[in-house]
């Protein structure tokens, strides 16, 4: 065990209880269930506390899922797809780590707009690409062009390959200008670019998702999501329960990492009540909780649609907003978190997963 490990597996034993109103098994249980968990599976389980295995009546941790496993073989099975007749193998997690590609991917399987994020322009290096659906538009089109048609708009620029929260500027455009929490003065339209765009880094100019009431009395400042996990294994499509994310007041990115709520979301749509705080390691009150998220059976048969039209990866954890007019799914993540996925969930993931890798294997005739 390395010396962070070591300081890690002691702020475990350390910390206060989730569950204090629960009876709590002694230092020397605790600290012998986490030093098995990391034998097991070589990793300090940062979530004990948090799933309540510290609780005397806490069940087999076991039947949790650990990111060793989890990052080993979705790496494994999603970059050794071979199609019927291949003679090679091919490596499909560009499809949701590059959020250009998985635009292109979801406009192929769903062609309403009101159901995914299209977006205005590309930018390739420096260059401008524009995506506007108006043929009088995407011809001879600029930035400046159009920053003068969206005059007064709230956009956001995303970088392709970011990833945790990173790369994610919230803009208003006005009179020549564009104003972020950066740049709450404002700044040019050509310093703005020269600050943010890379030679060899590709960018999304996208329209700002305008939220349900009910998600956006969660967090106004952005956009507040649903995480839903989905699986393929050649003979079926299937989720497991989602969570509700929103971020804190002070934030404008819905990410664990730069600091949001997970609430967990029973089978038939209800919002529970403890919401975990990844960032402070706390447990608070949600505001939602005991309602019904809105348009719930929506937004279940939208992402396992689009799974089904990607048989070619295992699992994927789909990001969806909810607006006025339903779900609208805007990323796709082959590494999503089975630690927050499983925080206050119905179902412990790993006698799903393992289920779920059996049936991919014996299927698609894989060695993992």
């Amino acid at each position: 065990m390395t010396e962070q490990e070591c300081v890690l597996l002691k702020k475990i034993l350390d910390e206060k209880s989730y569950y204090p109103e629960k009876c709590r098994k002694s230092y020397d249980e605790r600290r012998e269930e986490l030093l098995s968990w990391y034998r097991k599976y070589g990793e300090v389980n940062e979530f004990y506390n948090v799933w309540g295995f510290d609780c005397a009546d806490s069940e087999e941790p076991d039947r949790w899922l650990d990111h060793g496993i989890f990052r080993k073989q979705r790496y494994e099975i999603n970059s050794r797809f071979r199609s019927y007749g291949d003679t090679l193998s091919t490596n499909y997690t560009a499809v949701m780590r590059d959020k250009s590609l998985f635009e292109a991917f979801v406009s192929q399987l769903i062609h309403d707009e009101k159901k995914y994020v299209r977006s205005y322009a590309f930018f390739k290096g420096f260059q401008y690409l524009s995506n506007e659906n108006d043929d009088q538009f995407r011809k001879n089109d600029t930035f400046e062009k159009f920053c003068k048609r969206h005059e007064g708009e709230t956009v956001v620029f995303k970088r392709a390959t970011g990833c945790s929260g990173l790369g994610v500027y919230i803009c208003k455009i006005k009179e020549g200008k564009i104003y972020t929490s950066d740049f709450p003065e404002g700044v040019s339209l050509a310093d703005y670019l020269k600050e943010i765009l890379k030679p060899n880094a590709t960018w999304m100019l996208q329209p700002f998702i305008k939220q349900h009431p009910f998600m956006e009395k969660l967090n106004p400042r952005t956009v507040n999501i649903v995480r839903i996990v989905t699986f393929h294994t050649g003979k079926r499509v299937f989720s497991v329960p989602p969570m509700l994310v929103y971020a804190r007041k002070d934030t404008q990115v819905c990410n664990s990492d730069q600091g949001s709520y997970y609430v967990g979301i029973s089978s038939d749509g209800t919002i529970g009540n403890k919401a975990f705080d990844r960032l402070s390691s706390s447990l608070v009150t949600c505001a939602a909780g005991g309602e019904r998220l809105p348009y719930f059976e929506e937004l279940k048969e939208l992402v396992l649609t689009l799974h089904r039209g990607i048989p070619e990866l295992f699992t994927i954890g789909w990001d969806v907003a909810i607006t006025p007019e339903g779900p609208l799914v805007f990323e796709g993540n082959d590494g999503w978190c089975p630690y927050v996925s499983e925080w206050d969930s119905e179902t412990a993931l790993r006698p799903v997963w393992d289920a779920a890798v059996l049936e991919r294997k014996e299927y698609y005739h894989m060695d993992i």
